[in-house]
């Protein structure tokens, strides 16, 4: 795509969590990268992964020509992506929200849940 991009992964390389949040994780930020890709126009996409004890949190930043994003959420006829990536984070208890403005890029951030005993391994 020609697309530069940059990825910021600060838990423990080896960690894991549930296959449920795992593949939550996966295809959030599947999601939110090829939204980017598709859409935005953009020339880098940002992607920052932390953890701590208690949750994932994840950002999707890119640097392309945003959307007015209170607009299009409110929206009857939401883009079925941005559906989906709420439905996904939602089955997991996680949650989703959008920062954007035309011509200021876009944010994804997504909070995944990690289960109390269930983290990290």
């Amino acid at each position: 795509s020609g697309i530069s991009t940059h990825l910021a992964w600060h838990p423990d390389r080896s960690a894991r969590w549930s296959h449920d949040i795992e593949t939550a994780l996966y295809r959030g930020i599947q999601e939110a990268v090829t939204n980017a890709v598709r859409h935005s126009d953009c020339s880098l996409i940002r992607v920052f992964v932390d953890a701590d004890a208690d949750a994932l949190a994840v950002r999707v930043q890119d640097d392309g020509t945003g959307f007015d994003a209170s607009e299009v959420l409110r929206s009857q006829d939401r883009p079925f992506g941005l559906l989906s990536l709420q439905e996904r984070m939602a089955a997991v208890g996680g949650s989703v929200s959008f920062d954007s403005q035309p011509g200021r890029g876009t944010t994804v951030a997504l909070t995944l849940p990690v289960p109390r005993g269930g983290g990290a391994t």
